[in-house]
């Protein structure tokens, strides 16, 4: 069975494989699905994350939220102290 640290550097490694034109064109293919699905369509306000280490970029999803009227929220996170849950 392989750990969870090897099924994630698996994924990473396939992320970083395709190229700059597969990446935007699965972006772009994610935010039409997204604004499509109905959860979205009925919202008023959407939380989500911005792309990080090659993760799908969340960017086309947000300008298309964000041209439909809808307030997307985005986390943020402070430097790492003991003590502190992430």
């Amino acid at each position: 069975m392989l750990s969870r640290q090897h099924i994630r550097q698996q994924i990473r490694d396939r992320r970083r494989a395709l190229s700059p034109e597969q990446q935007r064109l699965f972006a772009q293919q994610a935010a039409e699905r997204m604004m499509a699905w109905p959860p979205v369509v009925l919202a008023h306000n959407v939380a989500l994350f911005l792309s990080f280490d090659g993760e799908l970029d969340t960017q086309p999803l947000i300008d298309q939220l964000w041209r439909a009227g809808k307030r997307v929220y985005l986390p943020v996170l402070h430097p790492f102290s003991p003590g502190n849950l992430l």
